[in-house]
């Protein structure tokens, strides 16, 4: 990922700041480098790194790293690195029950949700990386605002996700096909009770992966034991 840059100094820090026990040590490294770095790629980088050791900063610390993630965002130039961002966000937050921020990142999500639903059919077969990424970000939105009751703004982002790939349709062709989300779409409305669009979504899945050599591993776990019995999985 954009993380990968080894050799350069920004990896040999980010390497060395995991290694770090004490948490007012850690804090203050991160303080340094957040100074001494001022060039957004590079802030990105260490912002990511500093999410996935917010736990042992605290709560004040936490809030502040994920005020970044705003700025953050509008300075990633790919779509996989606005998913590690929120994702690892969605997390912290949720760790230390900030649910006003959840909220806030949910409302972030809807904002870059069409981009990144247009960057995963744009991406090819060989992608993986990039794909988990945006998948991963979904599924544990979804899950997280499902704990937290947040039953209007999950209904408002299926449909805005079911939108987006109806909008992007045709970047399919020859690209990523789109099967994993239209599958988590229709665990979703089998969790609204409306059966009758889920159904709808499913056979066209269906309809999708004839003549395919084989289902991908995510599309198959979605697909096989019925969506409809693991809308606890959302």
């Amino acid at each position: 990922t954009f993380l990968d840059r080894s050799g350069d100094d920004l990896s040999r820090e980010l390497l060395e700041l995991r290694r770090i026990q004490d948490s007012d040590s850690l804090g203050s490294c991160l303080n340094a480098m957040l100074l001494r770095y001022t060039d957004p790629t590079e802030r990105i980088r260490i912002l990511l790194v500093a999410l996935q050791v917010a736990p042992r900063l605290g709560e004040r610390f936490a809030r502040r790293l994920i005020g970044d993630v705003w700025t953050a965002v509008d300075h990633c130039e790919q779509a996989f690195e606005k998913a590690d961002l929120l994702h690892h966000a969605f997390i912290i937050a949720a760790h230390f029950d900030q649910t006003d921020l959840v909220q806030k990142l949910v409302d972030l999500l809807g904002t870059v949700l069409p981009g990144l639903v247009h960057d995963y059919i744009s991406l090819t077969v060989a992608d993986r990386s990039p794909a988990e990424a945006i998948e991963t970000l979904l599924s544990q939105s979804f899950q997280g605002m499902r704990r937290l009751g947040m039953r209007e703004k999950m209904g408002l982002l299926y449909r805005q996700l079911e939108e987006s790939l109806s909008a992007s349709a045709n970047l399919g062709k020859g690209g990523h096909q789109p099967n994993h989300l239209l599958l988590r779409i229709a665990a979703g409305w089998y969790f609204f009770g409306q059966k009758e669009a889920a159904r709808d979504i499913t056979s066209e899945v269906l309809l999708r992966l004839k003549g395919e050599p084989r289902l991908d591993p995510p599309t198959a776990r979605l697909l096989c034991g019925r969506s409809e019995e693991h809308t606890s999985e959302l």
